[in-house]
């Protein structure tokens, strides 16, 4: 079985802490200033739309070096980014932005089969989507 590199690994689980540190922060009634849970959850929003927008951007650069330019494939590779956008501009943003990941995970299965991405992305893609996923939950549910 193909391994996960370590440096994507850690660098990917690294990008959850500003996600995590939100669901905690709005999760647990520490001794913090209203406006500070308020910062941190819009900071971890955002933050979490920038991750979505970012995978996008993988998904059009796998597009863009296919053999065969699919327009179907550039459109799908763009949509995260203004999903993101409506999400942030919307109520209950972290719903609409867990959506987001779970609808470009499914869009990340449809490339892995017809496309040449490592062998290792899926086993990536999986446990970090569930957990953003969850993270994302925990914070629309303490909004």
């Amino acid at each position: 079985m193909i391994s996960i590199p370590n440096l994507v690994k850690f660098i990917s689980i690294g990008g959850l802490i500003p996600v995590f540190v939100g669901a905690i922060v709005i999760s647990f009634p520490i001794n913090v200033e209203a406006n500070l849970s308020i910062f941190f959850k819009d900071t971890s929003l955002i933050y979490a739309g920038i991750i979505l927008s970012f995978l996008g951007g993988c998904l059009f650069l796998t597009e863009c070096i296919q053999p065969k330019l699919s327009w179907k494939g550039l459109v799908f590779s763009v949509a995260p980014s203004i999903w993101a956008f409506f999400s942030l501009t919307l109520p209950m943003s972290a719903f609409s932005l867990a959506i987001g990941f779970l609808l470009v995970l499914e869009r990340e299965r449809i490339v892995f089969r017809t496309h040449n991405l490592p062998k290792w992305w899926l086993k990536l893609r999986f446990p970090m989507t569930a957990i953003i996923v969850i993270l994302l939950m925990v914070i629309g549910f303490n909004e």
